[in-house]
């Protein structure tokens, strides 16, 4: 995160929740979400779908290791 908002990288895939202020301050542009629907927090985002790329699909997915 501290690299995109520095402008040492391009882009990159993170959760909303990390990003959300940086778009919130302008600090970043967000160009779509991976979803097949558009998240709540950022309605006005379109989906990889609806920017084009209806090939992608990211389901996120989370693990506890013991």
């Amino acid at each position: 995160m501290l690299d995109l908002v520095a402008s040492r990288v391009d882009m990159m895939v993170a959760s909303i929740a990390l990003l959300v202020e940086h778009i919130q301050t302008g600090a970043s542009r967000p160009l779509a979400v991976l979803g097949r629907s558009r998240a709540p927090a950022l309605p006005n985002v379109p989906t990889m779908t609806e920017a084009g790329y209806s090939q992608i699909n990211v389901v996120p997915w989370y693990s506890y290791i013991a």
